[in-house]
């Protein structure tokens, strides 16, 4: 219980700085803000509740520079949670690429059902069940960001699913995205 109270504030601090930031003339600071080029949806054949959203974005040439230094990415969407009061929600990044697929499905283009991530990048959060039942989430995706931007991991997207132990011990939990909302803030400054 502690761990979602403080995961939550953790959004919260998240969120006041995403605004703090917008509203700032930030001299030293800059932003881009981008929605995804290519989203999708795949389901589990044999479990309803195990539903994964990949989203695709096209990082801009700007962010290649050696001068770049990403302070912060920040991923934000609307997600829906039901079946228990919370849900632990994880974030990773896509190994495979999936963006000139016509349509992925759980079994491929991936090597793996499901989809192939790398869980070394872990993004997690826990999404509390709002009166509507839908909610906005904010996620700090920073490393993912910079390990694509380092060529640690070639970008191909990012998935977002239920924790695979809620997923395994909680069989009437679901979760649901709105990509279209999506965006990816991703805050940078420029090195001398």
């Amino acid at each position: 219980m502690k761990k979602g109270i403080a995961m939550k504030l953790v959004q919260i601090i998240l969120m006041v700085l995403l605004a703090i930031s917008v509203l700032a003339d930030c001299s030293y600071c800059k932003r881009v803000v981008l929605q995804p080029t290519k989203s999708a949806m795949i389901a589990s054949p044999s479990n309803a509740g195990d539903v994964r959203n990949l989203l695709y974005f096209q990082l801009p040439n700007e962010l290649s520079s050696p001068r770049v230094c990403i302070d912060f990415a920040l991923l934000a969407c609307g997600a829906r949670v039901s079946g228990a009061a919370m849900a632990q929600l994880d974030v990773f990044p896509l190994t495979t690429a999936w963006n000139n697929a016509a349509q992925p499905s759980w079994d491929g283009p991936w090597k793996q059902p499901g989809g192939d991530y790398s869980t070394e990048v872990l993004q997690g959060l826990y999404s509390l069940k709002s009166e509507t039942g839908t909610k906005e989430i904010a996620v700090d995706v920073t490393k993912i960001v910079t390990s694509w931007l380092k060529g640690q991991l070639d970008n191909n997207g990012i998935i977002i699913m239920l924790s695979q132990d809620d997923v395994a011990n909680f069989r009437a939990v679901r979760a649901s995205f709105d990509a279209r909302g999506a965006q990816l803030t991703i805050f940078y400054s420029l090195t001398d």
